[in-house]
């Protein structure tokens, strides 16, 4: 049974977005990134008052994916190399799969009007 929420802002306090990078001694500059990512997703989205969660575990982006998968989280945010070359996320939906990349700015604008569109 699918779990639905009419209030978008719901389904993000019980469910949080996850932010997924590399693993802290592969790529520790690429930590940072998300470390920023993450901060700056706390401070917006503070208002609706939406969760965010870095997953820090020393495991594979493949395996922190699939966990946060099964765990039903709304959206994840992939951070590798390219990401932080770029500047970029990748973002995966519990609902879309694959999304592709975007600005964090972009991503930001699309929960907020989701959470705006099914307020209404």
């Amino acid at each position: 049974s699918k779990n639905v929420f009419k209030d978008a802002s719901l389904r993000y306090q019980t469910s949080p977005i996850n932010i997924v990078g590399e693993k802290k001694q592969d790529k520790p500059n690429n930590i940072s990134y998300t470390e920023e990512l993450t901060k700056k997703l706390e401070e917006e989205f503070t208002y609706n008052k939406v969760r965010v969660e870095l997953d820090t575990r020393n495991e594979k982006i493949g395996r922190k994916i699939r966990d946060a998968q099964l765990e039903k989280v709304p959206y994840m945010l992939v951070v590798g190399a390219k990401e932080v070359e770029a500047n970029l996320v990748s973002v995966r939906s519990r609902s879309e799969e694959n999304i592709g990349q975007m600005t964090i700015d972009d991503f930001i604008a699309r929960v907020c009007e989701e959470i705006k569109s099914k307020k209404r």
